[in-house]
């Protein structure tokens, strides 16, 4: 597919992460895939050496109103036979135009040297097409550590990205809770419906961790509009939007 190039806005606009010469082995760790981290959400160069770069994409999703279509797309690159690093886009297309670039994740590199790794999954478009909901998940090839999550929100009519707050529910529930979280999209007047799940966390001796936890599971809402936090029941669920086909 043909992309026009990035006007002076998607650019601004486009989340991007300066890659370091350092580079970290990916045999030393690979979250285990899933069916919920199913490529492009989760890619890497391979479960043991020697890597081999791959890419995965993702079917388009294009908008109720079919105006917008999305897709997301990751590359995992070998570097070496010992290293992998990932690079992760999203493209949108409006009025059966090309696809645009809106946003771009390129590896992270920490002061100590680890390199994150990232995937990105499509949630959904809005019931009036204006939306588009992104989840991107990161991970550490050096760490043992669960994945993380930044969640986006698109603006098709300005081209704008808005992170929903993520950490800011994760701090209602203290450092001894596991926290679980998945986004299920949006509402039918545009607010972003969220599952959390809370237990009680244990350290690598097995000991709990404090302080102690209160398992709860709660749904929370995000208005984009006002930015506001509300919580819902755990079972709320939402209608599914968009409509998914083949590239």
């Amino acid at each position: 597919m043909r992309l026009n190039r990035l006007s002076s806005l998607t650019k601004a606009l486009i989340i991007a992460a300066t890659l370091s010469t350092s580079t970290v082995s990916a045999q030393q760790v690979n979250p285990a895939p899933t069916n919920k981290y199913a490529p492009p959400y989760y890619l890497d160069c391979g479960r043991e050496p020697p890597y081999k770069s791959q890419s995965a994409r993702s079917r388009v999703l294009s908008s109720p109103d079919d105006k917008r279509e999305a897709y997301a797309e990751v590359k995992a690159r070998a570097a070496s036979e010992q290293d992998c690093t990932n690079t992760s886009a999203v493209f949108v297309r409006q009025g059966g135009g090309a696809f645009d670039l809106i946003f771009f994740q390129a590896p992270i590199a920490e002061p100590t040297g680890r390199l994150d790794g990232n995937g990105v999954r499509l949630i959904d478009w809005s019931k009036d097409g204006t939306m588009l909901l992104f989840d991107v998940l990161r991970w550490n090839y050096s760490s043992d550590a669960p994945p993380g999550d930044d969640l986006w929100i698109y603006y098709a009519r300005d081209g704008a990205l808005k992170q929903v707050p993520l950490r800011t529910i994760f701090r209602r529930y203290g450092d001894g809770c596991d926290v679980s979280f998945e986004p299920l999209g949006f509402t039918a007047t545009g607010e972003v419906l969220m599952q959390f799940s809370a237990k009680q966390g244990y350290d690598v001796d097995g000991e709990p961790n404090l302080p102690k936890c209160e398992a709860k599971r709660v749904a929370w809402l995000f208005d984009p509009g006002s930015s506001r936090l509300m919580q819902a029941p755990y079972n709320s669920s939402v209608q599914k939007w968009g409509k998914s086909k083949t590239p």
